[in-house]
């Protein structure tokens, strides 16, 4: 086949197998710990000289915790009033094998979940100025060619942050982002309400009502049973399109 190419004749550099690695099995990422931080890691190749170090944001050291090693598991354990000495902070747990770094997550300590509010969408004052949290809060879906990043922004209509929608769309294309709401009930309420500042125009608090909702394919709102909500943009028109819209406070209103 001309058309392949030629693989005895493509050049191979060798190297070196990693002699000794390990990856977190706990914590989780983003994990909130309120209590014992529990440490867990598998461990490839030697298991020798493992440790885990927990670093705040800025990369400063605040706890190297020596693990103890077996059946290619390494373990340890930062007692809750450890944890609790640390503060309220994005913090990151790393493991160390032979002096090294061979991986980490990002945890929230001392940071407990923001009470539940079925009305509420986002007011983005959760994130503590994260946007890898809140990129896990999220999912994009975009068209061929077309791209969305959702950041953290000073933009708001109140509290400490609203939301960038900063995004490219091509003609005839399309981008949005999703956040699962988990089945909430809205019945009862008569709209979305929610701060909008949109492209080269000015700020806005805007309330659209379930009533005025046109599914697509011949779907229908249905308020008792809210799974997602989602912002999406496209074209009107041939150009491509690069801009950002900010967004804050975004809620179901009686």
């Amino acid at each position: 086949m001309n058309e392949s190419a030629d693989f005895t004749k493509i050049a191979v550099k060798k190297s070196v197998a990693k002699d000794a690695y390990a990856y977190l099995l706990a914590p989780s990422s983003y994990q909130r710990v309120l209590g014992d931080l529990q440490l867990v890691a598998k461990l490839g190749g030697r298991n020798d000289s493992v440790a885990f170090v927990i670093r705040d944001k800025a990369g400063k050291l605040l706890r190297e915790i020596p693990a103890v090693a077996e059946n290619n598991l390494a373990k340890a354990v930062l007692s809750k009033a450890e944890v609790s000495s640390l503060g309220a902070q994005i913090a990151s747990v790393e493991v160390m094998v032979g002096g090294g770094l061979s991986d980490k997550v990002p945890v929230l300590l001392n940071m407990a979940a923001p009470a539940e509010n079925p009305l509420l969408v986002d007011d983005f004052d959760n994130y503590y100025g994260d946007n890898g949290l809140l990129g896990g809060a999220y999912n994009a879906n975009t068209g061929s060619g077309c791209t969305v990043v959702p950041k953290l922004s000073g933009e708001k209509h109140g509290g400490t942050n609203g939301l960038a929608f900063q995004y490219s769309i091509n003609k005839g294309g399309y981008a949005g982002i999703v956040k699962s709401l988990k089945n909430v009930n809205w019945s009862g309420c008569r709209g979305l309400q929610f701060w909008l500042k949109p492209d080269g125009m000015g700020q806005k608090l805007i309330i659209l009502p379930f009533d005025s909702f046109k599914g697509k394919n011949g779907g229908r709102l249905e308020p008792a049973n809210i799974k997602h909500f989602g912002i999406y943009c496209n074209t009107v028109g041939e150009k491509t399109v690069d801009s950002v819209m900010y967004f804050d406070d975004i809620q179901a209103v009686k």
